[in-house]
Order: C-alpha cells, then sequence, then structure tokens
C-alpha cells in the first residue's frame, strides 16, 4: 500500500522580502530533507528532477519502507523562481540569513538531510558548520557540485558574451529599458556584479570530515570527470559515484535521470533504516492549515498559494490579488514552470499586479512541482478544462477571465476555450505548426537566411559545411511546402466525432489539434492581443498560417505587436519590458 501525500507552499517573510519555500509531506514522517537549488536557469532545468526525487521519498510503500518517508523542503531564494524581488538584487548572504532564520522550523525532526545541486551545492559546503548547530543532521549529497567560484563566474561571462540573440550583445535591438552598468545581463537575466565577490568569497572546501557526504555526477559514459578523480585521490574516503545520465541541469525538457534519483533514495532511505531514533520526533505542523477562503482575502498585496485539483493531479497555484476583478490565468508552454524561463510569467504577473489586474498561474501536471506524468498541449488543453469548476471552488464566483499563453501554451489555450470561456486572450508565440506551413517557413525564415549569413559561407568556403545533407534537407522542405494543406473534409469529420477522451476533447494529432486551435480562435469574439517575436521560428510560422486568405482576419482584428529582435521567450534585454506596457494598455481599454 502506497500512502498519499501533500503538496503545499507557503511564502516566508525574509530580510528583503518574501521568498517561497514549497514542501512535500506525508503524515507522521519524521526525517526531511532540505534541497539547496542551483543558479538562474539552471534552477528552471533541475525542477522536475527535485519534484520527482521528493515524490518518490515521502511516499511510503509500507511492505519496502516500514511506512518510513521523507518529507522534502525546496526554497526559492529571494528574487529567484516564483519569490518576489528582482533578479539583480540578489545577494548570498540574504539568501543564507533567510535559509537559517527559517532551520529553527525543521528542529522537530529526528534527522534533516541536505542536498546541494550545482551552485547550491557551494552555498551547501558554505553553510554546512551554522546548518549543523541548527539542526539534527542526517546525510550531506552533492549532485554535480559545481565548487569553483571562479570558472563559475568565467561561464557566466562567457555567456553574456556569446549568448543567444537578443542578449546584452544585441542591446541595440532594445529601446525600452536600461540594464544598470554594474548588471551582467545573461540569457534574460540581470545578475548583479557584486555576486562575484560573493561567490569567491564562500568556503566550498569539503569538509574534515566527509564520511556523511555523497557525491553524485550524472555523466553518459558513467564515468567521474578527471577533476572528481583527482579529488577521489585526495580524499579517498569520500563517497564519490558516476552515474549514466543526461546533464538534467541544462534542458528545460524531462530527460533520463532515473540512476540519479534510485541512487539518492537507497542511500537517504538505508540511513534512516539504520536510524534508531531514541526519543519520538516532535510534532512539525504545515504551516498552512487554513481554509482557501482566508487565503484570498488576508492580504490583497501578498502572493497567495492555491492548492489546485487538476483531473486529480495535485498542483500548486500562486494567485497575485488585485483591485480589478478581472483574473489573468497564465499558461504555461512546453515544459515551463509556472515562474517562466527566466522568470518571464512571474515578472509579468507581478507588473500585472502592480498595474491592478490580477493573475493565477500554476504547473501542468508531470511538470514543475506538480504531480503526474509528462504530457504535450493537447493533455494541457484537458487539465484546462478542469479549472471552471476550480476556480468556482477558490473564488465561489465566476469572474472575468484573461486567457495569457505562450508557445503550445497559447494553443492549449485556445483548444480549452469552448470550456474556459475566456473574456479576452493575450498570445505570445502561439505554437501554429503544420507540416506544409512549417515547409514553407523554414524556407523563409531559416534557408534564406542562412543564405545572406556570413557564418555561412564561412563555413562553405572553409568546408565546415555539409552541403550534401543541408540540399537534401532544403529539398524535403521544398517538397512539403509544394503540398496542399487546408481545413479538408477528412479533418472536419475527425473533429466532430464524439470524444474518445474525458474533458470535451476528441483524440487528436498534433495538426489536428492545432487546426481546431484555430477553429476555436475563429469562433471566438473577444478581444485578442497577439504578441510575436521578429527573431523567433514559432512566431513565423503563426504569421506565415494568418496570411491565408481565411485566416487573415484573425491578424487584422487582433491587437498585434511585433517586437524587433525579441527571441521566443523576449529573454534579450528590454523585450519582456515591451509586452508588460502593452499588455496593460489591452487590459486597462479591456476593464473600462
Amino acid at each position: 500500500m502506497t500512502s498519499r501525500f501533500t503538496l503545499d507552499a507557503e511564502y516566508i517573510q525574509g530580510g528583503q522580502g518574501l521568498w517561497l519555500l514549497t514542501h512535500w509531506r506525508a503524515a507522521n514522517n519524521s526525517t526531511a530533507l532540505l534541497i539547496l537549488p542551483p543558479f538562474a536557469e539552471e534552477m528552471n532545468c533541475c525542477r522536475r528532477v527535485f519534484a520527482t526525487l521528493a515524490t518518490m521519498l515521502v511516499t511510503t510503500d509500507t511492505a519496502a519502507t516500514s511506512g518510513k518517508g521523507i518529507d522534502c523542503f525546496l526554497p526559492d531564494f529571494y528574487g529567484t523562481g516564483d519569490s518576489e524581488g528582482d533578479f539583480h538584487n540578489i545577494s548570498l548572504q540574504q539568501w543564507r540569513q533567510d535559509v537559517l532564520s527559517f532551520l529553527p522550523q525543521l528542529a522537530g525532526y529526528q534527522q534533516v538531510h541536505v542536498l546541494g545541486c550545482r551552485f547550491g551545492a557551494a552555498l551547501l559546503l558554505d553553510w554546512l558548520s551554522d546548518i549543523r548547530q541548527i539542526l539534527p543532521f542526517g546525510q550531506v549529497m552533492l549532485w554535480q557540485p559545481q565548487l569553483d567560484a571562479r570558472r563559475f563566474w568565467q561561464q557566466l561571462q562567457r555567456l553574456q558574451q556569446f549568448g543567444e540573440p537578443g542578449g546584452q550583445a544585441d542591446a541595440s535591438a532594445a529601446n525600452t529599458a536600461t540594464i544598470p552598468a554594474e548588471t551582467l545581463y545573461v540569457a534574460g537575466y540581470e545578475i548583479p556584479l557584486s555576486l562575484q565577490s560573493e561567490a569567491l568569497a564562500l568556503n566550498s572546501q569539503l569538509p574534515a570530515d566527509v564520511s556523511q557526504l555523497y557525491w553524485f555526477e550524472s555523466t553518459l559514459s558513467g564515468q567521474l570527470s578527471p577533476a572528481s578523480l583527482k579529488l577521489q585521490q585526495n580524499h579517498p574516503e569520500l563517497l564519490m559515484q558516476a552515474l549514466n545520465g543526461q546533464p538534467y541541469w541544462l534542458s528545460q525538457e524531462p530527460v533520463d535521470n532515473q540512476a540519479l534519483l534510485d541512487a539518492t533514495v537507497a542511500v537517504l532511505r538505508g540511513f534512516a533504516a539504520k536510524s534508531s531514533p531514541t526519543s519520538k520526533a516532535k510534532s512539525v505542523t504545515p504551516a498552512i492549515t487554513r481554509s482557501i477562503a482566508t487565503v484570498i482575502t488576508a492580504n490583497i498585496t501578498a502572493p497567495q498559494i492555491i492548492p489546485l485539483q487538476l483531473c486529480g493531479k495535485q498542483s500548486l497555484g500562486i494567485y497575485l490579488a488585485a483591485a480589478s476583478d478581472l483574473l489573468i490565468v497564465m499558461v504555461n508552454g512546453g515544459a515551463q514552470t509556472k515562474a517562466g524561463s527566466h522568470r518571464m510569467q512571474q515578472q509579468l504577473a507581478w507588473h500585472w499586479q502592480q498595474a491592478g489586474f490580477a493573475s493565477l498561474r500554476f504547473d501542468f501536471p508531470g511538470f514543475g512541482d506538480a504531480e503526474g506524468s509528462a504530457g504535450d498541449f493537447i493533455d494541457h488543453a484537458r487539465y484546462l478544462t478542469a479549472l471552471p469548476a476550480e476556480l468556482q471552488r477558490v473564488f465561489g464566483k465566476r469572474r472575468p477571465v484573461v486567457l495569457f499563453g505562450l508557445c503550445d501554451g497559447a494553443t492549449a489555450a485556445l483548444l480549452a476555450s469552448h470550456v474556459l470561456q475566456p473574456d479576452a486572450l493575450l498570445l505570445l508565440n502561439p505554437w501554429c505548426r503544420l507540416q506544409q506551413n512549417h515547409a514553407r517557413t523554414m524556407l523563409k525564415f531559416y534557408y534564406l537566411q542562412r543564405l545572406v549569413s556570413k557564418e555561412f559561407w564561412q563555413k562553405l568556403l572553409t568546408g565546415r559545411l555539409k552541403l550534401t545533407t543541408s540540399i537534401a534537407s532544403l529539398q524535403r522542405f521544398l517538397q512539403a511546402s509544394a503540398a496542399e494543406h487546408h481545413f479538408d473534409q477528412q479533418t472536419t469529420e475527425k473533429l466532430a466525432e464524439p470524444d474518445s477522451k474525458p474533458h470535451g476533447l476528441p483524440a487528436l494529432s498534433p495538426d489536428q489539434a492545432v487546426l481546431q486551435a484555430i477553429e476555436r480562435w475563429q469562433s471566438m469574439s473577444v478581444p485578442v492581443h497577439l504578441t510575436l517575436s521578429s527573431a523567433d521560428l514559432t512566431a513565423a510560422e503563426c504569421a506565415e498560417l494568418l496570411k491565408r486568405a481565411d485566416l487573415q482576419h484573425l491578424r487584422e482584428q487582433a491587437d498585434c505587436l511585433e517586437i524587433a529582435g525579441a527571441n521566443h521567450t523576449l529573454s534579450g534585454e528590454g523585450h519582456l519590458a515591451v509586452l508588460m506596457q502593452a499588455s496593460v494598455n489591452f487590459l486597462r481599454r479591456l476593464a473600462a
């Protein structure tokens, strides 16, 4: 028999502002794990790995573990994730003070283990002596530790110099925001230069006693890196293990890291099985035991946690209240979490609240902190059809709703619009990929741009370009582009079939889902704000599709904004600010 657990979170007042603590709990657990996450976008990439680990640890199979689970706690440091603050105001000293101030609340556990991942491992080693003075200490786990602060900072500088289009190297494309001179702008994050001195001041040396320290590396070869082998020679008592696995800290999409998870669970549960505490653990009560009605009326300015059930799967909503009754429901695209890439959704939500508009953002099952297995945007649309009942339960009334969606989140919102009945739509780079449409867009957006690219001709002239492969690829796109693709009778009949899955959506292929989303868009008469990034293939595919004679009216009737030089997630300097201002103007007209 497997026990159920509770997924919850709370905002804690820190030295600079509110920071978020997410926790996974089961009844009567006497052991806990505190996870210190990586830095910047690596934190987003690792989110699902942490959630999966927490679910494995907190879920107790009574036959295998004698009912001993391990509760898990994951902080979003101030200025990161879903916490308050701006990234350029982050301070490692403040993070340390916030976490250490909270730790006495975990002292009721018999054992508290600590896991540090990547840069979080450097923080863990620096804070280790203080943590040991506060908690009944257990095991120390290091995942892919990034302990060399000088190298860490050099990597950030290289990302700034050679980063993606829209970064600081292409700052001329942005004219709406000014980044302070003391800030390093990397992949959508404004990193304060003061972080360099703070990072270099960290004491990330291994402790003298490493008998309870486990070092796990995931590599494609399953072998330790040369640097780790050298470290192991200097510390032969260090429990260091290489595991087959992909670089999960670099991928937004789920990757195979089961070996790492299994090894970590085995160590922690094995340690718990060997422990024979002489005293009963104190009661460790979750801080959030109030009703939802109390939550949504307590403080109109503070972020509030709303537990959600999406088709039986636990998820957490973050609600920002505002004076207007209008509610913006934010729909994730792809593998994004409720914070969004480079905190895009978090920053939008806070900006909208300051302008007087409430918002709700959440994780889809299988992503971020939510329960379940990962699905595609069609599955997300099915989960969205469960949302009206949850909104009714939370707010006790029907509120006017604006749907915001990025990429296939926008397409999922359109697919579920017949159930959600939105009062308006905010669409950012909607996913409109169809076979023929994709081929035409690739010819225009990719191949023609390559012909005028200096890099293309350098590769061609130096023999570094695989010309036969490129020609074969081009021929495939030319053939696909010539094929006729339209709303044919077969597609119409397929979409008219009775639902083969619950929640009001039939079984659809990706192409059919895009077509149905477009049909739903055509059938609605609500205001639409469409934002397209000029340097993004997905946006180009949407623009290409809307050039069709039968679809041109969708773009003509929408408030359409094209952001010059912007990439898919508006991570370039000033690009998100353009959307912020335009969306607020749209919402104000809607409210009026």
